[in-house]
């Protein structure tokens, strides 16, 4: 067997997410079995556990809509973080690469946003966002978020 190199364990290779919060497992079940829910694939995730002392990171790919309708992500409540957050939305035409691809919703605080090309979105601490809402998806979108924290976690409501 060949000897593991000094650096692999920092190649994220797979998702390796832990398990999901009850109401966000049911609700991620419950659109699966309605028929209307977004196609993607879990691509990346990184956290302290993943490699110790890593900052919180994912990368899905969002492939298409089922059931026709617009969808939510996740359970989609309104919430803050005690972090920075960063949520990107690339689409995939190598022509084009600000072309999205896709329409995506997305509320921050009350206000409402309409995203139709790729973008970054900086969310301070303390900034309530959601719901996030998939509208259209036409070609595939990477949906990359991160924070400058090693475990990512819900603001506590006061």
């Amino acid at each position: 067997m060949a000897k593991q190199k000094k650096y692999s364990k920092l190649f994220i290779t797979d998702w390796q997410h832990p398990p999901y919060p009850p109401e966000v497992a049911r609700a991620n079940e419950e659109q699966l079995k309605s028929g209307h829910y977004v196609k993607a694939s879990e691509m990346f995730y990184l956290a302290d556990s993943v490699v110790k002392g890593a900052f919180y990171m994912t990368c899905v790919m969002v492939n298409e809509i089922v059931g026709g309708k617009p969808v939510q992500h996740s359970d989609g409540k309104p919430h803050s973080h005690d972090f920075d957050e960063v949520l990107l939305f690339a689409g995939t035409n190598p022509k084009d690469p600000y072309d999205l691809g896709g329409e995506i919703e997305l509320w921050i605080e009350d206000e409402q946003y309409i995203i139709t090309k790729g973008c970054m979105v900086y969310i301070p601490k303390h900034t309530k966002h959601l719901p996030l809402i998939f509208r259209k998806i036409g070609k595939p979108v990477y949906f990359i978020t991160a924070g400058n924290v090693t475990k990512y976690e819900q603001a506590k409501e006061k």
